[in-house]
């Protein structure tokens, strides 16, 4: 488990899980199995924490979990969540990123502590790109050239995306596409086919 990026106090009335990795398919496998001990199994989200994120990547992280708080507590959404913030991060260029969900839980309460903690890793940037298609009376580099996250700079695959759609509207403009131009950009060891 990495360490937390915040120095909160967790209240000694939560127990904590035998594993860092306490996500099964049940509240009821957790309790009998996992933590050793019986709790009821309608636990409801009394907080979602990040450590590791914050300002406008924590809120996209927030938006797209599918679980808010005063929810009844699912590990199964817990872990589909921490690979759909895995899965944000990525496309954001941070291709070494993981996530480590834990559920702390406050059983005299029924209540539930998430926390998801997010090593980002560095951030990608893009290495180059290969265009493959006719592109003439232009040049692979004109084309390359009209790329707002070119080679060198940090990679996004909703932006690189963009890019490609703008370099085939430019190609429309000057009634150039007539086959079919696909983009090749090389991130670190990845490439990305972006059509």
């Amino acid at each position: 488990m990495l360490p937390p990026q915040s120095t909160r106090e967790i209240p000694k009335s939560i127990d904590r899980p035998s594993s860092a990795s306490c996500c099964s398919s049940s509240v009821d496998e957790l309790s009998s199995q996992r933590c050793g001990t019986t709790a009821p199994a309608n636990f409801r989200i009394a907080s979602i924490d990040f450590d590791g994120l914050n300002g406008s990547d924590r809120d996209r992280a927030l938006r797209i979990l599918s679980f808010h708080l005063g929810d009844v507590l699912s590990l199964n959404a817990v872990d589909h969540g921490a690979d759909a913030i895995q899965d944000l991060l990525k496309r954001s260029g941070y291709l070494g990123a993981t996530v480590d969900p834990e559920t702390l839980f406050l059983r005299q309460q029924s209540r539930a502590a998430v926390i998801f903690h997010v090593s980002r890793g560095p951030q990608a940037t893009v290495g180059t790109v290969a265009i493959n298609g006719e592109t003439a009376p232009f040049n692979a580099q004109q084309l390359i050239d009209r790329m707002k996250h070119g080679p060198g700079k940090s990679f996004d695959l909703d932006e690189a995306r963009l890019d490609a759609d703008r370099m085939r509207q430019w190609l429309l403009r000057y009634e150039v596409l007539g086959k079919i131009v696909v983009v090749f950009v090389k991130v670190g060891c990845q490439i990305w086919v972006l059509c």
